[in-house]
Formats: C-alpha cells, structure tokens, sequence
C-alpha cells in the first residue's frame, strides 16, 4: 500500500511540475523521448539479438548469476546417481554398456535397471531377442551375473516405440543416468541411419552417458579420469555441469571446459567466462582446465 501511495504522489507531483514549466522548456521532452526511442531502437536492430554468451555474461556482471549446481532453489543441485538404466536389444554391440555401467554403479553405490523395448514391428523377423520369453531370460542372466559381482541389478521390458519407451521409462523408475551404446543389433536400422542412442538424447531430459563401440578396446572401457565439457555459455549448455560435477568427484576427474569461438572477438569473454566456470568448480575440489579454440564445434570438440 506504501509503494501505490509514494507512487502516485511522485506522477501527480511531476504532472503538477510539467505543467507549470511546460512553456519554459518542458515541452522539449515530447520531441525528445521519441526521437530517442527511434534512435535507440536502430541500434538495436543493428546490434541484432544478444547472443547466449552475452546474456550470460550480463547476468554474472549484475551479480544475479550462480552455477546450475549453486541454485538452491533448482533440482539440479540435489543431481546424483542412484540408478543406473542400460537399454539392450540382445546384441553384442549393446552390450559394451554394460562395462562402464558396472564400473558407475560400483563407485557410486548405484543400482542398474536392464532394460529391453520389444518393437511390435520387427516381432517374428528372426533377429535375436524377438520373443518375449528370451528377452527376460537374456535380460535376467545379465542381471544375475551382475548380482555375483555385488552389483544391485534388476530388469524392465516395455514394448512400443524403441526411443519412446526407453526414455518414459527412464523417467517412470527415477533413472539418474542411462548408459547406452551408439549402435546396436538391427543391420536394417543402420542402413536406414536410424540411430536409437541419438533419438533418446533429443528425446529424454534424463543424462545420457553413451557409448560408441569400435574395434579398439579403449573405446569401450573408460576411468573418467578427464572428462570434456564443452559450453557455449547459454543455460541449456550448462545442464552438463551437476552430472560432470558428480562424476569428477566421485573418479577425481580432471574437467576440461571448452568453448569454441564464433569469431576472434569472442577469445576475451568466452575466456572470462570459463574462468568463472572453473572458479565455481575449484572452489567444490575440482582440479579444471579451460581451452578456447577451435572454429566448428563439432570438429573441436572431437579432436580436442
């Protein structure tokens, strides 16, 4: 009631001030707030909209600006592993999850949910874990084998939709994290580039830790001893920070933050902005390095 009372003394006291000087120059301003909404708004249209970078690095400098993971009133600051999803289809190729799956859940004390997606679709085409039955006796086996190493295991089997159902299921058991590889049983999907691993990530909101299988065994065993970070300082890039932040001080993870430059100009505040990254992360115990290079994204970030 305060505020409404000082404010409608304030406009009734410049109205009355107008008024009585508005021959002795007031009348200046009528010209002057337009011309100056004209002018300002040229220049906005030529400086286009704000980048991701620069709203963010706006919001730091005024002071508002915290971390996802230093929000107190966000879920993301509450992040952590408990249950570990693995989707497979029976296939080899699926399975070079599991190692890195088993070596999560034994570090964070985490469960892991096997879980299969029969696609009404391809039942009775002959590939492998087409039957119901199969599928839970495959499904269990793996789970037993985990069991006699001390691993809490269970299984799930859902059918529909392949990405659908992994991510609704994700969500519908509380998943953390799921852990899956790049390519899996079906020869037709991969020649059709229908790629299951990459429809889930667009999909779900969940993490999703993936795996791309080759003939090199390093590309399927990992320690998470440097994990690579890359942010472009808008807030959906920064989702990564709670898991990365967990993983680094679960294994001692060295986390590389990389950023890479549109244009020349933006080396200082993509700098600046990493810098502020690796402070918040260094003040947790984490050890960081900041990297701004490159000139693709995608090409940096694989070759980095």
């Amino acid at each position: 009631m305060g505020t409404v009372l000082a404010a409608l003394l304030t406009t009734a006291a410049t109205v009355i001030i107008f008024e009585e000087r508005f021959f002795e120059g007031a009348w200046t301003y009528l010209l002057f707030i337009p011309a100056l909404y004209v002018v300002f708004s040229r220049f906005r249209e030529r400086l286009g909209i704000p980048k991701p970078l620069d709203e963010h690095l706006g919001r730091f400098f005024v002071g508002q600006y915290l971390l996802p993971f230093h929000r107190d009133d966000l879920p993301e600051g509450d992040f952590g592993i408990e249950r570990i999803m693995v989707p497979l289809d029976g296939s080899a190729l699926a399975e070079h999850a599991l190692p890195v799956a088993e070596l999560l859940a034994r570090t964070v004390g985490g469960r892991i949910d096997l879980m299969s997606v029969r696609d009404p679709h391809d039942e009775g085409n002959g590939e492998p874990g087409a039957s119901r039955s199969a599928t839970e006796a495959y499904l269990n086996r793996l789970a037993e084998t985990l069991r006699q190493r001390g691993l809490t295991a269970g299984i799930s089997m859902r059918s529909g939709n392949i990405p659908e159902e992994i991510g609704r299921h994700g969500i519908e058991s509380h998943a953390d994290v799921i852990v899956m590889a790049t390519r899996g049983r079906s020869r037709v999907d991969r020649l059709l580039g229908r790629n299951i691993a990459t429809a889930v990530v667009r999909q779900t909101e969940l993490p999703v830790l993936v795996i791309r299988p080759t003939d090199v065994w390093t590309s399927r065993h990992t320690a998470f001893k440097k994990l690579l970070v890359s942010l472009d300082g808008s807030v959906d890039s920064e989702e990564v920070l709670p898991p990365a932040r967990i993983l680094a001080r679960y294994f001692g993870s060295t986390v590389v933050l990389l950023a890479v430059p549109e244009a020349e100009s933006e080396v200082p505040r993509l700098q600046h902005y990493l810098a502020s990254v690796a402070a918040a992360l260094q003040a947790i115990g984490i050890t960081v390095e900041t990297r701004v290079t490159g000139s693709g994204a995608s090409r940096t970030i694989t070759s980095v």
